[in-house]
């Protein structure tokens, strides 16, 4: 065994390496996940990092940090960098690596660390030194005491007594890692336990809907405001430091949580609270190993449960259950765009079907494919794209009698039915049923503004716009990448849209600003089933939502009476359920409805205040300019 091996493996270990493996990972996957001001997180990049180099760094670097206790802790903070370089091209995780590996070779338990600290070896000093320098990391600079371009010492600890002036995880490493404890503890009482099911209470130090993020993110606030970031010390000055410590703990809503990201973004990012983030994510492993070691695992469980939740917006594969009922058209028989629709579910789909059999479409399987056995509505053939021109002479080989295109006396085939867009229809009606009912007035002085945009080459991107109700500013924004996994079909918008909403809504609920009341791109109980976008997403966050949308996709108005008035109702069946609202700036009227928690003309009233100096309400411009502009990049 080396030196930089010979670390030893402590007898009373609390975890294996496999498990501590599992929660080195989740701990940096849940430290990169939440939305820290001033950090990279799924709402946010930096020009030269994004969430995704954190993640693909928590799954390199898991391991060779969880094997400290068999190769020395140098080695595996040197092998953790070498990893995280080779899978990101870059250093994301230094910090994390020299706060873990210590604790990792103490099978996780923070007790064990000052015996591994003792027994740290020349061969691990210069194994932290050259992970250091092949990181370019700042963490030990040079100083008149130790270079660490220079040879390293015999004694690591040395080098940390050295930096513990000017670098926080230097600190750790001199005072045998004890004041973890008390983060990790602090932690520990945040995070939410139990209280699994909605609506009820959650244990620990946790509020009634409270999520890991959002703990994770208070957590990380309070170490801010209690500890001034050594990271930001060494770049920008302890004054600066001190002020971003005063800021985080004056950030105690979401005008003081925007204002304090605002201000670490500000200077190029050079204001980044990293080292706060590394404590975090080395708090996190100590909670949950010592969880595991107890043989719990409760807050894992709801770690990783908010890392991936459950799907709760039903995205049935439409490609593939067109694909099927394609290859089942018979040799010798035809159908067309509409009856393919029908049997998906629902008539109206037949523009979609048509765009699939005619564009770019995984459902083209060749030339002898169900596709050239498709007509228009008139016996036409329908242009496949996989036939091209030749379509006519498939039919014909096929034994159709075709003159310019036509096929006569097309003999019809009827897919078969039960297709998924019926069960969709059924969930949407189901869900938007236990949308929240409206209260009286709607007190709230942040609105949410939320919509989904389309760019080329990339996955739609959600944003979130928190705007004041009362002066209609921009308080807090942000965006995040969400891959759709349905396509736009008129009336179905829920099921392509709203995972992208939801993730953004957790995103802004977990950074502690979602005010509780949205103003959604899209239709409230305005819709053919009552149960357009806003009004599913009520119900499934339990959310005051407001509807507005360019499009009417029910009901009729009094053209009249919106010209008079700047207002008219829109009724279905002779009940008001939407507003038509004419735009201050002229053009086409805007169509508002409630989705849940909030009134028709409480959500018009709202609406009309909220239009000011451009078409749309203030927090839908917002949401629509900043989902455009993609994930923020500082």
């Amino acid at each position: 065994m080396s030196d930089s091996q010979a670390t030893p493996s402590l007898a009373e270990a609390s975890c294996p390496p496999e498990t501590l493996r599992e929660l080195i990972g989740l701990a940096c996957l849940c430290e990169a996940a939440a939305p820290k001001p001033g950090n990279v997180h799924p709402g946010a990049s930096f020009a030269d990092l994004a969430h995704a180099d954190f993640a693909a760094a928590a799954a390199a670097s898991a391991r060779p940090l969880s094997r400290a206790a068999e190769t020395g802790v140098g080695a595996a903070v040197l092998e953790a960098v070498r990893a995280t370089r080779a899978a990101t091209g870059t250093n994301v995780n230094l910090g994390i690596a020299l706060l873990v590996a210590p604790i990792a070779a103490a099978g996780g338990d923070l007790r064990g660390v000052p015996a591994v600290l003792a027994s740290l070896t020349p061969g691990d000093a210069a194994a932290v030194y050259e992970a250091i320098n092949l990181a370019s990391a700042g963490g030990l600079e040079t100083s008149e005491d130790m270079d660490v371009a220079g040879p390293p010492p015999a004694d690591l600890l040395d080098a940390m007594r050295a930096a513990a002036g000017r670098d926080e995880i230097a600190r750790l490493y001199v005072a045998g890692f004890a004041p973890l404890a008390e983060d990790a503890a602090r932690l520990r009482v945040a995070l939410p336990r139990g209280g699994a099911e909605p609506g009820a209470p959650p244990r620990g130090g946790a509020k009634r809907g409270d999520s890991p993020g959002g703990a994770i993110v208070r957590f990380f606030l309070d170490r801010l405001a209690r500890v001034p970031d050594t990271l930001v010390a060494r770049k920008c000055g302890p004054d600066v430091a001190a002020e971003a410590s005063r800021r985080a703990a004056a950030a105690t809503d979401a005008r003081g949580v925007a204002a304090l990201d605002r201000w670490l973004r500000a200077d190029g990012h050079r204001r980044n609270p990293g080292t706060t983030a590394d404590v975090v994510a080395a708090a996190l492993f100590v909670v949950l190993a010592a969880e595991a070691a107890r043989g719990d695992a409760e807050i894992r469980v709801r770690l990783e449960g908010w890392l991936r939740p459950p799907p709760r917006v039903p995205t049935p594969d439409l490609t593939a259950e067109l694909r099927g009922r394609l290859r089942a058209v018979p040799r010798g028989r035809v159908t067309s765009f509409g009856r393919l629709a029908a049997a998906l579910g629902d008539p109206k789909c037949a523009v979609w079907v048509a765009r699939q059999v005619r564009g770019p479409s995984p459902v083209h399987e060749g030339p002898g494919c169900g596709c050239g056995r498709v007509l228009d509505a008139a016996g036409r053939a329908a242009g496949a794209a996989c036939h091209g021109d030749a379509q006519a002479a498939f039919l014909i080989e096929e034994g159709h009698a075709v003159s310019g295109g036509l096929v006569a006396a097309p003999p019809w085939w009827e897919p078969p039915g039960g297709g998924p867009l019926e069960v969709l229809r059924r969930w949407q009606v189901d869900t938007a049923a236990a949308a929240p009912p409206p209260p009286r007035p709607v007190e709230t002085d942040l609105v949410a503004g939320l919509d989904v945009s389309y760019p080329k080459g990339g996955p739609p991107v959600a944003a979130c716009a928190v705007v004041d109700a009362e002066t209609a500013e921009l308080v807090w924004s942000t965006a995040v990448a969400v891959p759709a996994r349905f396509p736009y079909i008129s009336g179905y918008l829920a099921f392509r849209e709203l995972p992208a909403l939801l993730a953004v809504r957790r995103l802004a609920a977990d950074a502690g600003v979602w005010p509780g009341l949205a103003m959604v791109d899209g239709s409230g109980v305005l819709h053919p089933r009552r149960a357009g976008v806003a009004a599913c997403f009520a119900a499934l966050t339990g959310d005051a939502a407001v509807g507005v949308t360019k499009k009417r996709l029910t009901g009729t108005f009094d053209a009249a009476a919106l010209e008079r008035d700047g207002a008219a109702d829109v009724t279905v069946d002779g009940e008001a359920l939407g507003v038509a609202l004419r735009p201050t700036t002229g053009g086409k009227p805007l169509f508002v409805s409630a989705g849940g928690g909030v009134g028709l003309r409480a959500a018009a009233s709202l609406t009309r205040r909220l239009m000011t100096v451009h078409r749309v309400p203030e927090p839908v411009y917002w949401a629509d300019r900043i989902s455009r502009a993609g994930v923020p990049v500082n």
